[in-house]
């Protein structure tokens, strides 16, 4: 069952009537990404604060510190510090000996003994992830904010699993009803850092503790839910699903794509997104004198612009990837929408099929062709198939295939009549705060736990 579908199969907790209540019930809501931060992971909370009042429910967002506040919503915002932020910031300027030495194979006994010691160390103070130093501040800057006013429940969501943690820890203490969001695994997380045995035991000992004090766990699609409770057991939960929000584009224009522009806004992975892929499929395609090769520029908007212009010069792209560095997501938007074509990039590795990403709705808003480079049977294929809204591709012949297929669509004027019907049936930021708000309703009521929507 694909997400969409889950979203309109679920009939147990009825839509929230957008009517208001007199007084708005009042929800903390824990998130460490939260605009104007590029990350995608701030998308979600911010719908969420947009809409929830709509559905009788007031946000105050508990976020990370710098974040400042998203103009578009009138969510109170709290915020704490990260002991941390300065290392996360800092690039990762390892040079060929250390990488071979991070796969086993170090250059020397005593670089070995560095890089462990130093893996020891990370491993101690970026638990249970590298948000861990934001937990103590934001604990204390939650319950003070629970004990100066009311608050009906709280709302965690994830990843950084931290927040579920800050959660726990002010729900717990202040005796009130909490919803666990994960938008992606904690245990067995495919884009994790590889740990170790410990690391990894504990891991899932926490989250099986925090799973059963939450008041109802909520995923943004079913295959997550089920591997969850593969592991954990039956749990209270709700898939709601990723969404777009059309507000976000209403004001801005929409033009003809110029030229034949490909826009990727995201991470990389440090590779594991196969950026490569897609390049080289380029650079066959000029080899081959092949329009579509000739006329096909890439602008990246994210963290590892020096990547991908190592990527590019490679293959003798220089003059194809224009990166623009890490910019807001209000920023990104016009660029999305002056593109010919959007990418999405995945990690090909089997554990990472089921995964549909928060990245493909980001985009359904532009209301562009997307191409994808993924593995085989992914959940993104099956959701660019069920919606028309694309190609897709698992290695370089088939991405050259898209490319020309792609480039086909946009000079013909095709791509553009396939736009008009981008975003039809998919949910939107509305429809996921109505239904965060029906089940807030649930838990932070009578406390009567009826049979939710079950994952099959």
């Amino acid at each position: 069952m694909t997400d969409s579908a889950a979203l309109a199969a679920h009939a147990a907790i009825p839509i929230a009537d957008p009517a208001q209540p007199a007084r708005l019930r009042r929800v903390l809501l824990v998130a460490y990404h939260f605009p104007p931060e590029p990350a995608a992971g701030s998308l979600r909370p911010s719908y969420l604060a947009r809409y929830l009042p709509q559905f009788g429910w007031e946000a105050t967002v508990l976020t990370k510190r710098g974040n400042g506040s998203d103009n578009s919503t009138s969510a109170a915002m709290l915020t704490a510090g990260d002991l941390f932020e300065r290392y996360m910031r800092a690039p990762n300027k390892a040079s060929a000996g250390e990488l071979n030495a991070s796969e086993g194979t170090p250059t020397n006994s005593a670089h070995g003994a560095r890089s462990a010691v130093r893996d020891f160390v990370k491993s101690v103070l970026f638990f249970p992830d590298r948000a861990s130093g934001w937990i103590p501040g934001a604990i204390a800057t939650g319950l003070d904010a629970t004990r100066r006013e009311h608050f009906d429940a709280v709302l965690s969501t994830g990843p950084p699993q931290s927040a579920h943690l800050v959660a726990y820890a002010v729900a717990r203490m202040r005796h009130l009803a909490w919803i666990a969001d994960f938008r992606d695994l904690w245990y067995a997380n495919p884009y994790a850092a590889t740990k170790g045995k410990t690391r990894t035991a504990i891991e899932r000992w926490l989250e099986a503790v925090l799973r059963r004090r939450a008041s109802a766990i909520t995923a943004v699609h079913a295959d997550l839910i089920n591997q969850q409770e593969r592991v954990y057991g039956r749990s209270f939960s709700e898939v709601i699903p990723a969404a777009y929000d059309p507000a976000e584009w209403e004001a801005l224009d929409d033009p003809e794509a110029i030229g034949f522009r490909l826009c990727y806004a995201g991470t990389l992975y440090e590779g594991r997104r196969r950026f490569d892929i897609l390049l080289d499929a380029i650079a066959t395609l000029r080899a081959l004198s092949h329009p579509a090769g000739l006329a096909a520029r890439i602008d990246y908007y994210g963290p590892e612009s020096a990547l991908a212009k190592t990527l590019a010069a490679e293959r003798g792209l220089g003059d194809v990837v224009e990166c623009h560095g890490n910019v807001a997501h209000g920023d990104v938007l016009p660029a999305l929408r002056r593109a010919a074509v959007l990418l999405v990039l995945l990690d090909m590795r089997p554990e990472t099929v089921p995964q549909l990403g928060s990245k493909i709705f980001e985009y359904i808003g532009a209301r562009r062709p997307v191409l994808a480079i993924g593995p085989a049977g992914s959940a993104v294929q099956s959701f660019i198939a069920q919606h028309h809204i694309g190609w897709f591709a698992t290695d370089e012949i088939e991405a050259q295939a898209a490319l020309r297929a792609a480039y086909k669509a946009v000079t013909s004027g095709a791509a553009r009549r396939m736009s008009a019907g981008i975003g039809k049936g998919i949910p939107t930021a509305r429809d996921v705060a109505s239904r965060f708000a029906a089940l807030l309703d649930v838990v932070a009521g009578s406390g009567r736990r009826p049979t939710l929507y079950r994952p099959s």
